[in-house]
């Protein structure tokens, strides 16, 4: 009689067993949340100081993970980098001997399409006299003409590339100050036409950068006669190829000031450095084109000239000088990168 109700009873327990736990197991299943994530990472700091290799920095090209400076010293023929470009893959250097064919204090642009670079020099040789270009292969390191720029004489443009094309934008011609922007287009035929004026007042020295499908010039300077001065711009103008079309953006924050240099990362401009009569300036400046807003970064020294900068894997790079009587250095900046992801993810609970 025990065992006839034995085996039920042991049944039912073990059901209700396995109920239970299917039931614990459902409860700690993870939720999907519904909310956007932001996970941010990098430190907002400078570090590293290295030594420089070559000439002054005048002209770069980035090109496969790598910086190129390009030398060529024509008054010194016994410099030991003239006819060098130096290499800079963000760890070590490479120095390689190449024939080239202008000198790079005098560069009016410098584009990277493909394999090729192309290189505007625009030195004053007299009034109305085209600037020569020329055509650089990086895989080959050989050189060759191409298409002349053909805006007359202009010293000091601001450059930038959006896409596959090129922009030269103002400058110094013809003892006056451009508003000019010209497009160059290496698949053309002919390369180079004539776009939209930007607005305000003509200027040189001024910086350009591209972000995303827009190019940017800031800051930059003119003189006037009446009276004898030179004004210095904080104005950041904003250029849609698209519409052939400039607008005025959210203006630099800094002083007033011409020369500064710049890199782009992640959708945002940094943008610093620079000089205004005898003051120079160790402060930059973040830009985001979606909020159209500045925010101030960590000064890149403590003193020192800031003359060229760049970006390489995500990271950014000031060549900068403590004084005239020093070499070259390179500090490498680590911005805070903050990436959103859509619907959050998993909550655990």
């Amino acid at each position: 009689m025990r065992n006839k109700y034995l085996l039920p009873a042991l049944m039912t327990l073990i059901l209700l067993s396995c109920k239970k736990d299917t039931k614990e197991t459902a409860e700690v299943q993870p939720a999907v949340s519904t909310d956007d994530y932001t996970a941010c990472y990098g430190s907002n700091t400078w570090e590293n100081n290295v030594t420089y290799v070559g000439d002054d920095p005048w002209v770069h090209a980035v090109y496969n993970g790598k910086v190129y400076f390009f030398h060529n010293d024509f008054p010194n023929p016994n410099d030991p980098f003239r006819d060098k470009i130096t290499i800079y893959d963000g760890t070590s250097w490479q120095v390689l001997s190449s024939y080239i064919p202008f000198e790079p204090r005098y560069i009016g642009f410098a584009f990277v399409f493909g394999d090729k670079g192309y290189f505007g020099y625009t030195p004053y040789v007299g009034g109305n006299s085209h600037g020569n270009s020329w055509q650089y292969d990086f895989t080959t390191n050989t050189w060759s003409t191409t298409e002349d720029f053909p805006g007359y004489y202009t010293m000091d443009p601001a450059y930038f590339t959006i896409g596959n094309k090129g922009y030269v934008v103002g400058g110094y011609k013809n003892q006056g100050y451009s508003k000019e922007t010209w497009e160059f287009d290496p698949t053309a035929s002919p390369k180079w036409r004539k776009r939209a004026d930007y607005p305000g007042t003509g200027r040189t020295n001024a910086d350009g950068f591209s972000i995303g499908n827009k190019g940017y010039i800031v800051n930059g300077h003119t003189i006037v006669q009446d009276p004898y001065q030179t004004i210095f711009y904080k104005t950041l103008l904003e250029y849609n190829p698209s519409t052939n079309t400039w607008t005025t953006k959210a203006s630099f924050p800094g002083a007033a000031r011409e020369g500064t240099k710049s890199f782009v990362i992640a959708g945002s401009a940094y943008v610093g450095g620079g000089y205004n009569n005898d003051n120079g300036f160790i402060d930059f400046y973040k830009y985001d084109p979606v909020d159209n807003d500045w925010v101030r970064i960590p000064d890149y020294s403590a003193y020192g000239r800031l003359w060229d900068a760049f970006a390489l894997d995500s990271k950014g790079y000031a060549v900068w000088r403590p004084y005239y009587s020093e070499p070259f250095r390179l500090k490498k900046y680590n911005p805070v990168i903050c990436t959103t992801i859509p619907n959050g993810g998993i909550l655990i609970p």
